[in-house]
This record gives structure tokens, sequence and C-alpha cells, in this order.
């Protein structure tokens, strides 16, 4: 659906929530931090992530609202970073 794109950005913020058993590969933005939901067909991170709440991420992606609450949707570790 390319209607309506969705903007590319790089932003930062400490992690909420940890799901490396998720069925989708997510970072959902709120208020309350980043909820990053990892599916394990993301495989292994390319560098070593400190991935527990209260850690501060940088994620880089498109951030996308059309479906609910702004997302960034994960294709590949290098779009995580230690910020």
């Amino acid at each position: 659906d390319l209607a309506e794109p969705p903007n590319f950005s790089i932003l930062e913020g400490n992690v909420s929530e940890v799901n490396l058993a998720a069925q989708d590969s997510l970072a959902i933005l709120s208020p309350a931090g980043i909820a990053l939901h990892a599916s394990p067909a993301l495989g292994p991170p390319d560098t070593q992530l400190d991935l527990r709440a209260n850690t501060r991420l940088r994620l880089r992606g498109r951030i996308d609202a059309r479906d609910g609450d702004p997302k960034i949707r994960l294709t590949h570790w290098a779009q995580v970073e230690m910020a």
C-alpha cells in the first residue's frame, strides 16, 4: 500500500518492553517508550544490544500509524542500535 507511505525517521527512546518471541518484528512507539517485539525469523542481532527495559535505543525506519499505534516494522537488526 503506497497510497500514503509512512515517513522515514531516526528516533531514540527508552525500551518499555521486550518480546523476543513475537509473531512480527515491530518497535511499537508510545509515551511509555519503545515496545520491542522481535520475531525469531529476524535472527540474532548483528551487534551486541542490551535489550532490557529502560535501556536507550536508536531506531531507523518508516513510522507507520495507518493501522493503530505508531510503529516501525523491523526487517533487519541494522535498524536498531544502542543510543
